[in-house]
């Protein structure tokens, strides 16, 4: 009735296939530190990461001292929040590395040293998701004697890029690179060089594969993955922002076609699905799709596309819908006269869905 999955877990001796249970009716998932020393899991109810030492312990919670939430803050479903989850282990395993929404922290598994912010606030503070890039697919720990390499995203730009942090203290991370685009797939270090190969694109270009050193320079672009775009009307995509009519500030993004005319009258049709904003730089390519517009396709042939962000009152997602969308249009219709308002659309899918078929019953605003 809950909506989880919850479970009980067990130790098993892989020689004699004795099995002890160790816990029962678990609703998060659990993991074991890389030796197998301590078991950690996410307590839905006191909202913290709690340890246990596998050869016989008390539990604790081993985040309770930090006042932040370690859980999604935003949070606005009927449901528990989801963890920000965890980095990593450092090599003394006596440490785990977890995140808030912003930063990381340090935490003793045995929960007897205060917990370290290692970011030092600096990803809270400058609006930063900072997270830990792990460069070595195949290590097992956390070296303290490396230098992280950290990504960072800009909630309210939407920019990314990465930094570095040396380990030892808190300290604030030293800016690599960040850049208007986003930087899909990750990181692959090469296993004897000091060379890393990732991938970068935006809405206009398609994520392409670099090569450089760990401090992002001497960069090689070393694909082109979609010449043909260039014979095509593709688009643009540009942050948009509003006030809801419940007072919230909101954002969004605008496609416009690529050859658009701002003396000329668009159709415009309104797509959305919860949050959409932080895609603002995500490439999207022509493709069917079942039940949703490809926006590319769209602009490409002559719409508008606006996408808002809307967050729900538990209880209301209808009302929510409303006071998000219908804010988010009249405030584009009134900042720009190249918008038809006789030719206005809406379009979602599932939860889309239902919201448009609420949306229909409050207001005449769209014609399809």
């Amino acid at each position: 009735w809950d909506g989880g999955s919850n479970s009980d877990y067990y130790l098993i001796n892989v020689t004699t296939g004795k099995k002890s249970l160790v816990l029962e009716n678990c609703a998060s998932r659990v993991s074991l530190s890389p030796s197998g020393k301590y078991l950690v899991y996410w307590d839905n109810t006191e909202l913290g990461w709690i340890s246990m030492p596998v050869e016989g312990g008390t539990k604790k919670n081993i985040t309770s001292l930090i006042k932040l939430s370690l859980c999604d803050e935003l949070n606005d479903l009927p449901d528990d929040p989801s963890p920000y989850g965890i980095a990593g282990y450092p090599d003394d395993e006596k440490h785990l590395l977890v995140y808030d929404r912003f930063d990381i922290w340090s935490v003793d598994l045995n929960g007897i040293e205060a917990p370290v912010n290692i970011t030092n606030g600096f990803g809270r503070k400058n609006g930063l998701v900072i997270r830990y890039v792990k460069l070595d697919q195949e290590a097992e720990f956390i070296n303290k004697k490396d230098v992280l390499m950290l990504s960072a995203f800009n909630e309210t730009t939407k920019e990314a890029g990465f930094y570095s942090l040396k380990q030892g203290k808190a300290a604030d991370p030293v800016k690599i690179v960040t850049d208007k685009a986003s930087f899909p797939g990750g990181i692959s270090k090469a296993e004897k060089a000091d060379l890393i190969i990732w991938q970068k694109g935006t809405y206009t270009s398609s994520p392409e594969l670099h090569i450089s050193n760990l401090n992002f320079a001497n960069v090689k672009k070393i694909s082109v993955t979609n010449p043909q775009q260039s014979t095509y009307n593709w688009g643009t995509a540009e942050l948009v922002e509003w006030m809801s009519f419940d007072r919230q500030k909101l954002q969004g993004i605008l496609y416009k076609p690529e050859n658009f005319d701002p003396t000329k009258k668009y159709p415009m049709i309104v797509y959305f699905y919860e949050r959409s904003s932080d895609g603002l730089y995500n490439y999207m390519p022509p493709a069917p799709s079942a039940s949703i517009i490809n926006r590319t396709f769209a602009v490409s042939n002559g719409y508008l596309v606006f996408v808002p962000d809307i967050p729900y009152k538990i209880g209301y997602p209808g009302q929510s819908c409303y006071d998000a969308v219908v804010s988010g249009t009249y405030s584009l219709l009134d900042r720009f006269s190249f918008i038809d308002s006789e030719r206005l659309a809406l379009d979602g899918q599932s939860w889309g869905g239902y919201q448009i078929a609420y949306l229909v019953t409050q207001t005449d605003l769209f014609k399809a």
